[in-house]
């Protein structure tokens, strides 16, 4: 995979792979991705019922709550559809949409024991896109004859998340100089992350430059329109997050 490829890429299957085979991504930004992929679908399929516990997902990421607080806070289907049961394995009642099914596997996955080998999560994420790129009528004639049924161009979406999330550090590295986090630039930086307010991006691109930052690359991200979510490489650059583990 070279860094233009990682760009131009509207097939998130395949960068996931790329990603969990060749880089050793952080456990943190694999589980924001999830989550934002959770979100997404919250939006384009109505009346997902899971939505509820979103913020539950988020929570267990920044460390404010443990797995057996979700656990207790779901509901004993949901409890037994998301997560608390054995990793891989799908229990859905009489099939349920296709982007629902994939919306709750993706949250699932926010709060998944860590440690989950690397090899089942590139199936987990493979499924979740699959059942993404479906509408209902899709998983019935996918069921029916054994194929995908997948359509390609619902799945660009979830390609430009990830790379949201990576930017380019996967294959190079983008220095913020200490200077650049002063006072005014970091509680910018902390209050866009913490109120996921981030309609203020441009405004912390305008304190990091006022600061001296000079690079084109953080300054454009964060003027761009996005998407942005939590997890955003510039941002985490901005707040010392690493991307990768060790």
């Amino acid at each position: 995979m070279t860094e233009i490829k990682w760009w131009l890429s509207t097939e998130p299957r395949r960068l996931v792979d790329w990603l969990l085979t060749n880089r050793s991504p952080h456990d943190r930004k694999m589980r924001l991705f999830a989550h934002a992929c959770s979100a997404h679908l919250r939006d384009i399929a109505p009346d997902w019922p899971q939505a509820k516990y979103l913020g539950l997902g988020e929570q267990f990421i920044e460390r404010q709550i443990d797995r057996e607080t979700v656990g207790r806070c779901l509901s004993p289907m949901d409890a037994y559809d998301m997560g608390f049961r054995e990793p891989g394995e799908h229990h859905f009642k009489d099939y349920p949409p296709p982007r629902h099914m994939a919306a709750s596997s993706f949250l699932e996955t926010c709060w998944e024991p860590r440690g989950f080998e690397r090899g089942q999560r590139t199936i987990e994420y493979a499924w979740c896109f699959r059942m993404a790129s479906m509408t209902e009528d899709k998983l019935h004639v996918a069921l029916a004859r054994g194929d995908e049924a997948i359509d390609p161009s619902s799945l660009h979406p979830y390609a430009n998340l990830l790379r949201e999330i990576f930017g380019p550090l996967l294959f190079r590295d983008v220095l913020i100089a200490p200077e650049w986090r002063t006072s005014d630039v970091t509680a910018l930086a902390r209050g866009v992350y913490v109120e996921k307010a981030f309609d203020r991006l441009p405004i912390l691109a305008d304190a990091l430059q006022d600061a001296g930052c000079d690079s084109d690359e953080i300054l454009t991200h964060l003027r761009s329109d996005g998407p942005h979510v939590r997890g955003c490489w510039a941002l985490d650059l901005i707040l010392g997050n690493p991307w990768r583990e060790g």
